[in-house]
């Protein structure tokens, strides 16, 4: 035997199935977004003996061939590049460490600038930022 479903049913059947769909999507929290703590403005690491000590060295191994022993952009290796490297006894005063650290991290785009992220720890960055640093005009 078939039975009639009344309209009034339905309808409330109807209402309950949206109004528990609506619950569900609103009241749910949606899955949490990853975050990374913001990059330090300034050099996280004193610039101390030891830093100076450890940025100096990262810096003769790393940065010397293109910039030189003064950070001057006069380097052994500077001229055989299309666009002289910068000469950091100037341009580091222009920039908050973080920029620094940016520059020395990801590279500077359409400059011969490599990036060193994959190569040197972020420490090591920093202990280059506190070294350059010291370079006077």
């Amino acid at each position: 035997m078939i039975t009639m479903i009344k309209p009034a049913l339905i309808a409330r059947c109807a209402a309950m199935l949206c109004l528990s769909l609506l619950l569900l999507a609103c009241g749910s929290d949606p899955a949490p977004t990853p975050t990374t703590a913001p990059a330090p403005t300034t050099a996280p690491l004193a610039p101390n003996t030891e830093s100076l000590e450890i940025g100096g060295r990262v810096y003769y191994e790393t940065c010397m061939t293109c910039h030189g022993v003064a950070g001057r952009g006069d380097g052994p290796g500077a001229a055989a590049l299309e666009s002289p490297p910068a000469d950091l006894a100037v341009h580091v005063p222009m920039h908050p460490d973080a920029d620094l650290f940016g520059f020395v991290s990801q590279g500077i785009a359409g400059t011969a600038m490599p990036a060193f992220g994959d190569r040197l720890t972020d420490d090591e960055i920093w202990h280059v930022v506190n070294y350059i640093k010291t370079f006077d005009e």
